[in-house]
């Protein structure tokens, strides 16, 4: 088999140039703050408020009830992953998670704790 040089120009280009011809890249936000589950579940009934405010920060919100307080900590993440190639083909994926943690006080004392994905 006779190969002409312009083939193995060819051949040398697209090795040479490939992580030209694909690109890919990923973003990712985040706001708020994040309880992972080990430490929402050291929260338990009865814990102290000033317990839980050194566990998981001072709540974004904070709202009356009647004979207590319900503490809210909110976490969202949004990821966005694009991959193209060459100009002509290109995908973009997007995804977003959202997570609330809320505590509700009687009497300065957990009373209740629930989270909300």
């Amino acid at each position: 088999m006779h190969y002409r040089p312009a083939q193995f120009l060819f051949l040398f280009l697209a090795l040479t140039f490939s992580g030209c011809l694909f690109s890919s890249s990923t973003n990712t936000t985040t706001a708020g703050t994040r309880i992972g589950q080990t430490t929402f579940e050291q929260v338990q009934t009865g814990a102290q408020r000033s317990f839980v405010e050194a566990l998981f920060g001072q709540p974004c919100n904070k709202t009356e009830i009647e004979g207590g307080e319900i503490w809210t900590w909110n976490y969202c993440e949004d990821v966005r992953t694009r991959r193209g190639m060459l100009f002509v083909l290109s995908s973009n994926n997007r995804s977003q998670s959202q997570d609330s943690v809320f505590v509700e006080f009687q009497d300065d004392k957990v009373a209740k704790i629930w989270r909300e994905s």
